[in-house]
């Protein structure tokens, strides 16, 4: 077996190539111990074995380690976690002992006045130091609902003596008729350590038809023409003339005159009336979300009611808006500087100018549902013509039922015939009444559904008093090509007869899908 011999070499002489070592077995001053194996076959082989055992000890050193967190997590004895805070470097903290900047906003809350839909607006506030030391400023994109700029400021603080500027920039999204963007600006004074600033402004409309677009009239009258009253008005212009009304019906008719001061005002509380729900919980900021770590160290929380040096909550409270107590007649006037104490409404529009409109429907517009249109135009540049909906039925001497599973509604005049297979195919049926007409007849009958086929057939045996019945048989016959004809788009049907005026055609719908 080959001898292992132990060697020592000199520290100095180690993988220098110089100097003479000993190899009688004793250690020289200075030196250090190496290991050194002469080669040969049995010296190869423990190597190997030496390098298989380091390998199989490094494998199951992190079994180990997985084994006993494992025997931990089970006998419920965890290890506390780790936690790692990041410090927000972007919040200035307020120093310990002094000296001190003084914050100061003349104005914090501006009534912008009434914008339109899609416009930009921007504001400047100015907000100067009077205290003894450099006033650092941080609006941080997640204090703001808008765009918020800081103005120019000397390495970044502002001087005591100094004033800048803080612009607010948003633009009108949403057609609620009133808006409110809000920025919290983080500072190193002590006392005033958030500022919020606040734009609110109302979404006003060039035309805008009272009540909204669609007016109702249900079941008219028999005996008289049917009015119904509204108006049009303008939130932005102070002046419009209405030069052209055009109705889609001759049964349909438009009479108009000026509002008064008075209907305009009353106007106003019916179209835009005040809540006490807020418009929009998300366009508030709410400082607790954001805390502020120079609060703990300058000695106060911002989590409760805390007060600036201006007595004003330094934050920007969702439920402010909500409150209703202000005088009728003390509205904050566009352009005016207004303080949250103050403001206890929501700025809305305020109608400038209008129309008192009355719409009569006659009452002889065919039986059947009907939908109308008024169109209004005006000399306003730029502004589209306000359209205006009617809607309703004329039931007239007839009455309407359905036999079997098909279902009869007669505020929509609408027969829903339900779903079926299209190879199969369906008839119903749906009974006419016709009361004091004894001489009314069907004399023809149409759709705009090619699949469907109605056939009206006089019922011969009916005997009642002073009525008429017909059995209108409604079908898609079998191997029909599919058809949808659910709402919002049903089949329009026409029964033509011999009578003039109102009953000369009756319509009505019919839903159905045939796949």
């Amino acid at each position: 077996m080959t001898r292992v011999q132990r060697t020592y070499l000199r520290s100095n002489h180690v993988g220098t190539g110089g100097g003479m070592s000993r190899v009688d077995g004793r250690r020289p001053a200075g030196g250090c111990c190496v290991w050194k194996a002469r080669t040969g076959p049995s010296s190869i082989a423990a190597e190997v074995s030496m390098q298989t055992l380091r390998i199989a000890l490094a494998a199951l050193i992190p079994i180990a380690a997985l084994a006993a967190t494992i025997y931990i997590g089970r006998s419920g004895e965890q290890p506390a976690p780790t936690v790692t805070r990041r410090p927000n470097y972007d919040i200035p903290v307020p120093s310990k002992t002094g000296p001190h900047p003084k914050a100061v906003v003349p104005e914090k809350v501006y009534n912008f006045g009434v914008m339109r839909q899609g416009e930009e607006g921007s504001h400047v506030f100015v907000i100067r130091n009077e205290g003894e030391a450099p006033l650092e400023l941080v609006a941080r994109p997640e204090d703001t609902t808008c765009q918020c700029t800081v103005g120019k400021l000397e390495d970044g603080k502002l001087m005591p003596g100094q004033s800048t500027t803080i612009e607010l920039k948003w633009k009108i999204k949403s057609p609620n008729p009133y808006f409110e963007h809000s920025a919290i600006v983080r500072t190193n004074d002590p006392k005033n350590s958030s500022i919020v600033l606040r734009i609110r402004g109302a979404v006003g409309k060039d035309l805008l038809i009272y009540p909204l677009q669609t007016w109702e009239c249900g079941t008219i009258s028999e005996d008289e023409p049917t009015v119904l009253k509204g108006s049009i008005h303008s939130d932005i212009h102070d002046s419009f003339k209405i030069t052209k009304i055009e109705t889609s019906s001759k049964y349909v008719s438009v009479e108009y005159r000026p509002l008064t001061a008075a209907e305009l005002e009353e106007l106003k509380r019916k179209v835009y009336p005040l809540t006490e729900d807020p418009p929009d919980e998300s366009m508030y900021l709410d400082e607790r979300a954001h805390p502020d770590p120079g609060a703990k160290e300058a000695g106060r929380s911002t989590a409760g009611s805390d007060r600036n040096s201006d007595g004003e909550t330094a934050r920007a409270d969702k439920t402010e808006a909500a409150e209703i107590d202000r005088p009728e007649d003390s509205s904050p006037q566009a352009g005016e500087p207004t303080e949250p104490s103050t403001i206890r409404k929501r700025i809305v529009p305020t109608p400038k100018s209008g129309y008192h409109l009355e719409v009569t429907v006659s009452n002889e517009i065919p039986v059947g549902t009907f939908r109308e249109t008024v169109t209004i135009h005006t000399d306003l540049p730029n502004v589209p013509p306000a359209t205006l909906v009617i809607r309703g039925r004329r039931a007239g001497p007839l009455e309407f039922a359905a036999l079997g599973d098909a279902r009869w509604y007669p505020d929509p005049m609408l027969l829903r015939m339900g779903r079926f297979s299209a190879k199969q195919g369906k008839t119903v049926t749906l009974l006419l009444y016709v009361k004091d007409v004894p001489d009314f007849r069907i004399t023809a009958s149409e759709s705009d559904e090619p699949v469907l086929h109605i056939v009206p057939e006089l019922d011969e045996a009916f005997k009642g008093n002073n009525r008429l019945r017909y059995r209108v048989r409604i079908s898609v016959p079998a191997n029909s090509p599919p058809a949808d004809r659910a709402l919002p788009n049903p089949a329009n049907v026409v029964l033509r007869t011999n009578q003039q005026g109102p009953l000369s055609t009756i319509n009505f719908r019919v839903e159905f899908v045939a796949d």
